[in-house]
Parts: C-alpha cells; sequence; structure tokens
C-alpha cells in the first residue's frame, strides 16, 4: 500500500524518530534528500547524520592501501561542511561521516 507524503511524515512522527542517515554526494538529488530530512529532523527532534562514501576498486579494498587524493577529501569536507551549515541554519543537529 503506497501512502501520501504527509501520512508517511504523520506515521514517522508518532514512531518518534531520532536519527536520520542522510547519503549526501553534492548532486541535486541528495541536497532534496537533505532538505527533506531537515523539515522531518526540526518536527520531530533528530539528529541527522550526513554521510559520503568514496568508491574504490576491489583490490584497493582488500590490500587496505585505498589511495584517495588531496583534492578529493578536500571535495568531500566542502561538500558535507555546506549540508552542516544548511542544518545548523535551520537548527537541526548534523553529524558527518
Amino acid at each position: 500500500m503506497f501512502f501520501k507524503i504527509k501520512d508517511q511524515i504523520n506515521y514517522m512522527l508518532k514512531k518518534k524518530i531520532s536519527k536520520i542517515l542522510v547519503p549526501i554526494d553534492g548532486s541535486k538529488n541528495s541536497r532534496r534528500g537533505l532538505e527533506t530530512a531537515i523539515v522531518l529532523a526540526k518536527s520531530c527532534g533528530a539528529t541527522i547524520t550526513g554521510i559520503y562514501t568514496i568508491n574504490v576498486s576491489s583490490r584497493i579494498e582488500f590490500s587496505g592501501k585505498a589511495e584517495v587524493s588531496d583534492t578529493h577529501i578536500a571535495e568531500v569536507k566542502k561538500i558535507l561542511e555546506e549540508a552542516e551549515k544548511l542544518a545548523t541554519q535551520n537548527q537541526v543537529a548534523f553529524n558527518s561521516k
């Protein structure tokens, strides 16, 4: 059965959501997801955790020697800082991973 968005939000509020995990990659879709999470978190007092993952090849994954460029790390930090700023402006607690 499909619920309307308003019905879904009311259902989730009754369940007392305390934590929301939001994947963030800097795209327009992830921004919309974050904005939706902020609205939900604000209405139920939840904390948002923004997560950014980096894909690595399977060889690197098993050897434990992942090499990620400093440029990429700086870009990820900037994206997560912008997400945190948006959440903070809306009085929502935000953690990043």
